[in-house]
């Protein structure tokens, strides 16, 4: 179901952090809602303070009075930037002067690239990101992704990045391109890499983790206490949907090293065998989905092969149980193509609102199986770009 992401959030006794004595000073000034951003991370509510002198009160410093925009309910955020035609789903990451990012993978006419955008730091909850994107300092536009160490004949998807003390990583599959194949190209496997924080970029090397093997990256999440990164790796063993399997990953651990992971094998059993992880930890559709913390447990979000909805389940623990799958949102797909569909969910905390804390906010592609679907692309690419919808738990 699409929210009503028109109103407001009420305000009630629930406004916020207590004000404490100091704030005896602005006793009867209503104080405001203040609203904290934390890079990628969910924003926070924070107390207002009180200037004594003027008997007034303020957000603090780096905090925005928090106000909900008016919205329809989806959007294409960060559409008509210049430069790139249509946008798919990639990840977010946070940049060492804390703006969060989102690396895209998109094209502009002269092949796959993956340009760079920054949500607003006065974002408010509700509206739809927009902005230029983060360029290079002639003018173009940035491109996230540095094939140099794996070679300019490979394709990358970014599957998810995850921050590790103070460091970002990003998940990522290689491809390569193979007239053969399926759709033309042919899996390499997935690999890991840094994000280099100065240059805004991703350097990909062609040394994976999992090569021409079950690989793992269709989710990335961390433990409630941070010391663990969890992975997905989900098959196509029942045609639109597959059974998913669960590996591990001390924190502080080097991230590309295979032998440091581990696989669970049900209960609280874990081995270093790879092909040993046959214990399903749920199913999920064909590609990328996700798992985030949320709420005290975790919660999951996939889009079932050729799909028009987004399905979530939840769970206590990241070993489960996990509930049933159930239909959390509808997808924004073209009302004249019947043959569209929508891929690659991703959800983005930072553009949630700490006011309705079952709200989520994903992005999601949109594809099609027409015949007709470049010409359709070529003409109507608005119709086709990424999409923004809110969905409630």
């Amino acid at each position: 179901m699409l929210c009503a992401c028109g109103s407001r959030a009420p305000i009630g006794d629930d406004s916020g952090p207590p004000l404490g004595d100091a704030a005896a000073a602005c006793a009867g000034n209503t104080p405001p809602r203040c609203i904290k951003r934390r890079g990628c991370s969910a924003p926070e509510l924070v107390a207002p303070q009180c200037d004594a002198a003027s008997g007034q009160f303020s957000c603090p410093a780096g905090a925005q009075v928090y106000q909900r925009a008016q919205s329809s309910g989806s959007c294409r955020p960060f559409y008509g930037a210049p430069g790139v035609s249509t946008f798919g789903a990639g990840v977010t990451v946070e940049a060492a002067d804390g703006r969060c990012l989102w690396l895209f993978g998109g094209s502009d006419g002269s092949g796959p690239h993956h340009p760079v955008a920054a949500v607003a730091g006065d974002y408010a909850p509700g509206s739809c990101p927009t902005g230029p994107l983060v360029t290079r300092p002639d003018g173009t536009a940035l491109d996230s992704v540095d094939l140099t160490n794996a070679g300019s004949d490979k394709l990358v998807s970014l599957l998810h990045s995850v921050r590790v003390g103070q460091r970002t990583y990003v998940y990522y599959r290689l491809y390569v391109w193979d007239a053969n194949a399926v759709f033309g190209v042919r899996g390499l496997g997935v690999g890991v890499a840094p994000f280099d924080e100065t240059t805004l970029r991703i350097p990909i090397s062609s040394q994976l983790l999992w090569p021409n093997a079950q690989d793992f990256g269709d989710a990335v999440v961390r433990d409630a206490s941070d010391q663990r990164v969890y992975l997905t790796g989900c098959g196509r063993s029942k045609g639109l949907t597959g059974d998913c399997h669960l590996a591990r990953i001390d924190g502080a651990a080097n991230l590309a090293d295979t032998g440091a992971y581990q696989y669970w094998v049900g209960g609280d059993q874990w081995t270093r065998d790879t092909s040993s992880a046959r214990v399903a930890l749920f199913d999920s559709g064909p590609e990328r989905s996700v798992v985030q913390r949320h709420g005290g447990g975790y919660v999951h979000i996939f889009i079932a092969g050729f799909g028009s909805t987004i399905e979530v389940r939840t769970a206590p623990a990241i070993e489960g149980p996990w509930t049933k799958a159930r239909n959390l949102v509808r997808c924004d797909l073209p009302e004249d193509d019947p043959d569209a569909y929508c891929a690659e969910p991703m959800l983005h905390p930072e553009l949630s609102d700490p006011t309705r804390p079952d709200e989520l906010v994903i992005t999601h592609n949109v594809r099609s199986l027409a015949k007709d679907q470049d010409v359709r692309r070529r003409q109507r690419p608005a119709d086709y770009t990424l999409r923004l919808v809110r969905g409630q738990l």
